[in-house]
């Protein structure tokens, strides 16, 4: 007999390669079709932008060396959104991108004030800095309870008004071309009188335009704005998008998260008193995430309290008040939720899926040099250049073919904090970590405990994870109308689980950390200013760090098993359970074959027996016996 030759076998990590490879080179082909942050020519930094403002105010003759310097950076999501309805994603893209004067770019707002409470009187300066380094807006706060410091030049004519503005757009290069004269009016104010002109600029193909405001108060320009204005129904559109997007960000998100988090707390105390769970590890789990939390909350605090007013508090009071918030409520309940979900999930897996464990029980126990370790790095860094490939390649298709839109969101936040190179791989490894604590390790092992099919577990637990992303993601990426969105995370959710099941959970949870990061050091590796984009090679070793311990982990090959004075007692009788409940199994097997399989037949009578005990086995027995002669013996006994 002539055995057919077999077909070779592709070994599954050479299949993970050759799909990472594909997804990271369609990721980098496709990224100014989907990444809206390109949009964003920043070809300044914010240190740049504040010495341009500081150089625009003493050239005006203003000394704001005792005043105290906030930068924050702002553009506007409506008329982006607008712009891509109209000419397209990549017509938007490139009109905000190159066009300069039009008051649809990014921009940095340099304010100078004293540390006063918003409402108090204070005179305030604040210079709008475009990513080009051009001046395109400015504004001098001067209450008008003060007495204007020339008296004698605190209530010019309208022509005198005029002639000081002509000056003033003359010397800051302002093209007027196209503009025509909209509104020119005068205010007489107790202490000065103030002058305002506005031009409009409209559009051939619509109701858009761009207005340039210059008010003269006293006799200076005391405020220079260009804004782009849409039409009013195109507004209520957006606005109305905007707020979806923002229930389904911040209410729908966090109420799914918050909800499985209690679900996850209540099994954590029932499995507690059992016995099956412990608190050391998962109190490491804790700390890890609420360290990196409290790290984010001190370099977003200036950027959280120049973001949000409250009250009569300065910045620092708002910031302070935000930042109590984040690390005594709202950080802390998110992470007692990693900590109860990574206990109940690791419960649960040591029954049947020990294997699940092995590279995080060889990282808790501080062995970094295994191969276990090492093979769960190598196969997250190839997962996220898969899931990247999908994120762009879906985002893609739903700009260029679906006649979805996108928004920039959080990318003024970034680069208005401090070292901003350490908020991707923070972001990512909070993300990272509670996501897959909840829903994979967690959501994933309860639904398959009910279900027993891998699939629906890891559908159903893509399902709620793919609403509450936005909530540990940092919503970089966004998608109108988000159906479209939301579908896209499933998808990617469904990845994850089945990488889950697949491989284990360090694989998974590398995969997310190496993933958001990515996307969120995208707007510093993009950015045409050179001191942005140093933020952004920084911030790409830092994710390039575990690269260290993997290639060791791989020479030394060295596997980490668990030594007996290493094994904690909870596990100990969660594998004593797991011993006694396949010994019950047999057991109840041995039983089933005992009992008879067919029922005798007789005519007149139908006879039929069934044992069903009530736990896995029970005393219970019966049997048919054929005693010739159209006779027949019936056994029942109970020998419990």
């Amino acid at each position: 007999m002539v055995k057919g030759k077999q077909k070779p076998v592709i070994p599954d990590d050479v299949i993970l390669v050759i799909m990472a490879l594909f997804g990271i080179a369609v990721f980098i082909f496709l990224l100014e079709g989907f990444y809206p942050y390109r949009a964003a020519n920043m070809r300044i930094g914010k240190a740049q932008a504040v010495e341009l403002g500081r150089s625009f105010l003493e050239d005006a003759g203003y000394d704001v060396s005792s005043y105290r310097v906030r930068t924050i950076m702002q553009y506007d999501a409506e008329a982006f959104i607008f712009l891509q309805q109209k000419y397209g994603y990549e017509a938007a893209q490139d009109m905000v991108r190159y066009k300069m004067y039009h008051g649809f770019d990014f921009v940095w707002v340099v304010s100078w004030m004293k540390n006063l409470p918003p409402e108090a009187p204070q005179e305030r300066f604040d210079v709008r800095v475009s990513g080009f380094g051009k001046i395109v807006g400015y504004h001098h706060a001067f209450p008008r309870i003060f007495n204007w410091p020339r008296p004698d030049r605190a209530r010019l004519s309208a022509e005198e008004a005029q002639s000081i503005v002509r000056r003033f757009l003359s010397q800051n290069g302002i093209p007027m071309e196209g503009f025509h004269v909209e509104l020119v009016s005068s205010q007489p104010l107790e202490k000065r009188t103030d002058h305002t002109l506005i031009w409009r600029n409209t559009s051939d193909f619509d109701d858009s335009y761009v207005e340039l405001t210059v008010r003269v108060q006293g006799d200076e320009v005391g405020d220079f704005n260009i804004r782009f204005q849409i039409p009013d129904a195109a507004v209520t559109s957006i606005n109305r998008q905007t707020g979806i997007e923002f229930f389904r960000e911040n209410v729908i998100a966090v109420s799914v998260l918050f909800l499985i988090g209690l679900f996850a707390l209540s099994v954590f105390l029932k499995k507690y008193h059992e016995g099956e769970v412990e608190v050391r590890t998962g109190g490491l789990v804790f700390w890890i995430l609420m360290s990196a939390y409290i790290l984010q909350a001190i370099l977003r605090f200036q950027s959280n309290g120049n973001a949000l007013l409250i009250g009569e508090l300065n910045a620092d009071g708002a910031g302070l008040v935000i930042f109590i918030l984040l690390i005594l409520i709202i950080r802390p309940l998110q992470s007692i939720f990693g900590f109860t979900s990574w206990s109940v999930g690791e419960s649960l897996g040591r029954e049947r899926h020990v294997r699940t464990f092995s590279a995080i029980d060889s990282l808790f126990h501080r062995r970094f040099f295994t191969k276990d370790l090492a093979a769960a790095i190598g196969r997250g860094y190839l997962a996220a250049g898969i899931i990247l490939g999908l994120i762009a390649l879906s985002f893609w298709l739903s700009l260029e073919y679906l006649g979805c839109t996108t928004r920039i969101p959080r990318y003024e936040g970034l680069l208005n904090v401090p070292l901003p190179f350490l908020i991707p791989a923070l972001m990512g490894l909070t993300g990272g970590l509670l996501g897959e604590m909840i829903f994979r390790l967690f959501g994933q092992l309860v639904v398959y405990r009910t279900l027993r099919v891998k699939l629906f577990a890891s559908m159903i637990a893509a399902a709620f994870w793919s609403f509450a992303v936005p909530s540990f993601w940092g919503g970089s990426l966004s998608l109108y109308p988000i159906d479209f969105e939301i579908l896209i995370w499933f998808i990617i959710g469904v990845v994850l689980g089945l990488l889950f099941w697949r491989y284990d959970l360090v694989t998974v949870i590398f995969a997310n950390i190496i993933t958001i990061s990515v996307i969120q050091t995208l707007p510093l590796i993009t950015s045409t200013a050179g001191s942005v984009r140093i933020q952004g090679v920084i911030s790409i070793c830092l994710l390039s760090l575990p690269v260290i311990p993997m290639i060791v982990g791989f020479i030394r090959r060295e596997q980490f098993k668990f030594q007996q004075d290493l094994i904690p007692g909870h596990i100990r009788r969660i594998t004593e359970r797991v011993r006694m409940s396949e010994e019950l199994e047999i057991a109840r097997q041995v039983q089933n074959r005992l009992l008879p399989k067919d029922s005798p037949v007789l005519p007149g009578f139908e006879i039929m027996g069934a044992c069903i005990p009530a736990k896995e086995t029970g005393g219970d027995y019966f049997d048919f016996i054929d005693l010739g002669e159209s006779k027949w013996g019936v056994i029942i006994g109970d020998v419990s």
